[in-house]
């Protein structure tokens, strides 16, 4: 199972640590990890970029008003702030684009075994991950959403007959987006979020966005002319 986590090294406790006792070779008592603890520890910055696009969408859709709390972030290409001190004449801090920071975690590859007793066996590891997997299924968090389940986050498609392979296909989407006034940019995002993105589709759909932004600024005109 993949997750992904909106804070880069977000972690949780799966199984708490068992300490132990023991007496060293000069006869005194110390502490020892008789099993350390089974932690879940998102990587930061490993999601592939169609991953990250699924993810960072999703998380939006989860808390359209703040995604990703109070950080500062960028926002249609611009970079958001709550800045705005100028520091020896410099440009000020105008944030970043979390979706870059956004932690993986895979329960295929992600695990850390090391010290648990039940690795030693194949159906032990089997075990530790489903104990894993159920941990991240069912952790309830009460601060909002500290991570999501990305397997199965697909995006629609633009229209229902969209094209997905095919020779030539960039020319039957940008035809079927003059037709149907469609935003190229809404193109553009689904196929940046699929595992082979178009290249030459998205090339297409950029040419275009400037007369579609063109007809938007003369319809929008058009309709503030004309009292309702």
């Amino acid at each position: 199972m993949l997750f992904a986590s909106r804070k880069p090294e977000y972690e949780t406790v799966v199984r708490p640590d068992i300490p132990g006792k023991r007496v060293n070779e000069y006869g005194m008592s110390e502490n020892f990890e008789h099993r350390p603890a089974l932690i879940v520890r998102f990587l930061p910055k490993q999601l592939t970029p169609a991953q990250r696009i699924k993810a960072d969408l999703e998380f939006r859709r989860l808390n359209p008003t703040s995604p990703y709390g109070a950080t500062p972030y960028q926002d249609d290409g611009v970079m958001g702030s709550q800045f705005a001190d100028f520091i020896d004449d410099a440009e000020p801090f105008k944030g970043y684009n979390p979706s870059f920071m956004l932690g993986k975690f895979d329960t295929a590859t992600d695990i850390v075994y090391a010290g648990q007793p039940e690795a030693e066996t194949e159906e032990g590891r089997v075990l530790l991950r489903k104990m894993v997997e159920n941990h991240l299924q069912h952790l309830d968090s009460s601060l909002g959403v500290d991570y999501i389940l990305l397997d199965g986050v697909t995006l629609e498609k633009p229209w229902p007959n969209y094209p997905l392979e095919g020779q030539g296909r960039h020319n039957a989407i940008a035809a079927a987006v003059k037709t149907l006034g469609l935003d190229p940019r809404v193109v553009i995002e689904f196929e940046q979020s699929q595992d082979k993105p178009g290249v030459g589709v998205i090339s297409a759909m950029e040419s275009l966005i400037g007369e579609f932004d063109e007809a938007k600024r003369e319809e929008d005109a058009l309709s503030a002319s004309i009292p309702a």
